[in-house]
């Protein structure tokens, strides 16, 4: 799997301290290369109509979160974001720190998005914060089914579609999202090439 540009510094740099405290020769770019990411994490599920889909459903935090989007143009983006704000133990990101993250990530959600759809019981505290970043195009909706819908809606001039939670989902919200984008592919009348398929003018 592809490692994200802005992923690959501290990958090289964890390498090779482990290349020499080890005493093995390794090349670096071949242990790179080979290395594999965990599913859902900034993973390239697809196209639709020759557009990459990207599943980082395990940013379940506001700096896993940031770290993805950090490396997408401005303006360039459909968003899917939000998630669960409550756990077994409590609140989630109710620290002072991670309020300030979740604040960070907020506007580099305002930064590269065209559009936002907000989903799930933390949309109620991720839509002010986006709000006072300067955020355009939010829509809040009660789903994932439905924020998939929302994301195809009009793509014109996008770079890339991304669902960047933020927040805790179900695990089997992470496992069906790409049969739900496939599916509202489907339904706009859109073309949706997993990427485990050639797309269209690919050898």
């Amino acid at each position: 799997m592809h490692v994200a540009p802005h992923l690959r510094g501290n990958l090289a740099a964890a390498l090779a301290t482990v290349r020499s405290s080890l005493g093995i020769e390794v090349p670096l770019d071949a242990a790179i290369a080979s290395f594999v990411s965990p599913a859902w994490r900034g993973e390239r599920m697809g196209d639709v109509a020759g557009i990459p889909v990207f599943h980082n459903g395990m940013a379940a935090t506001p700096a896993k979160a940031t770290a993805f989007l950090r490396a997408l143009p401005d303006s360039s983006s459909v968003l899917i974001v939000g998630g669960i704000p409550d756990s077994s133990a409590g609140p989630v990101h109710a620290s002072a720190g991670e309020q300030r993250l979740l604040r960070e990530t907020c506007r580099e959600i305002t930064r590269v998005a065209q559009r936002v759809a907000l989903v799930g019981p933390a949309a109620a505290q991720i839509a002010p914060l986006l709000a006072e970043a300067g955020a355009k195009g939010v829509k809040i909706g009660p789903d994932l089914h439905w924020a998939t819908t929302e994301a195809l809606r009009d793509l014109a001039g996008v770079g890339q579609i991304a669902w960047v939670p933020g927040f805790p989902v179900d695990l089997g919200d992470r496992e069906r999202f790409a049969e739900l984008v496939a599916t509202a592919s489907r339904k706009a009348g859109l073309e949706w090439a997993p990427a485990d398929t050639p797309a269209k003018g690919e050898v």
